[in-house]
């Protein structure tokens, strides 16, 4: 974790306020791919989370200040805390978290906080015109609404190139993880390709970067533009609101180690 992301979350966690308490809602919530089950084959999407509570705001601090570890990292152990269940399968450990899709890390992140804090979210921000702190509520489902998919998201994503159709499954934690590492945007270009890439029986290589390298550029920037044309999950950025001293707009960016602990 970079020093910057490690001050973030060690700030947020260690401010001394008491969290906007409410009835705890209900802790299941539907996925939209889910997890596979090689046993049935096919994709179980009920999961389940539990509240956080004090052991664990003590655990994720000392967690959050290690080095080598990154906001995705932080996020992963923040999900191997709440969620309990996916399908019939108890979630023990970081590798069945990372194999879900971001839209559904992301649903069970916003669980996690309804199942915490209730329905509202009580944060407070300064404004940047009268500098004074006010008390902001959040509605969870109205200002992060979830985006359901308009196509499978069990099959792979087809992308019709100059000369061939290329398949792609949609990024998991783990190809996230991975392309926070890539030195520039090339570097991650195409290892984001190389791991999402789908292959017929018998056709995949044997070097995946050195495929994805190999790519022409236009058929790489036409792949990497319909990926990130995605959007699926609940949308986490700004929340427009207004200063309750002078009343000037101010919008607010939040992430999710923010609306968790500040």
């Amino acid at each position: 974790m970079s020093s910057s992301d490690a001050d973030t979350i060690n700030s947020v966690i260690g401010e001394d306020k008491a969290p906007s308490m409410q009835h705890a809602l209900d802790e299941r919530v539907t996925l939209i791919r889910g997890l596979w089950n090689d046993d049935t084959q096919s994709f179980d999407r009920v999961a389940e989370v539990r509240e956080l509570d004090g052991s664990d705001e003590e655990a994720l601090a000392t967690f959050g200040v290690k080095s080598d570890l990154g906001y995705g990292d932080y996020l992963t152990e923040v999900l191997n805390r709440s969620v309990t269940r996916i399908g019939d399968r108890v979630v023990l450990d970081h590798k069945i978290l990372n194999s879900l899709i971001i839209a559904d890390r992301d649903i069970l992140l916003l669980q996690t906080m309804r199942a915490t804090y209730g329905e509202e979210r009580a944060v407070q921000a300064i404004c940047p015109s009268c500098e004074k702190k006010s008390d902001i509520v959040i509605e969870l489902s109205k200002d992060f609404p979830i985006t359901l998919p308009d196509f499978p998201v069990e099959s792979p994503i087809e992308v019709v190139g100059k000369k061939k159709t290329y398949r792609f499954n949609l990024p998991t934690g783990a190809d996230t993880a991975a392309v926070v590492k890539a030195k520039n945007d090339a570097e991650a270009n195409t290892m984001i390709l190389s791991r999402c890439a789908v292959f017929a029986p018998g056709e995949e290589p044997s070097n995946r970067l050195e495929w994805a390298r190999k790519i022409s550029l236009g058929d790489r920037h036409k792949i990497v533009d319909k990926l990130l044309s995605i959007e699926l999950g609940p949308k986490l950025g700004a929340v427009d609101t207004h200063c309750a001293h002078c009343d000037v707009e101010m919008p607010i960016a939040l992430n999710w180690v923010s609306l968790l602990f500040s």
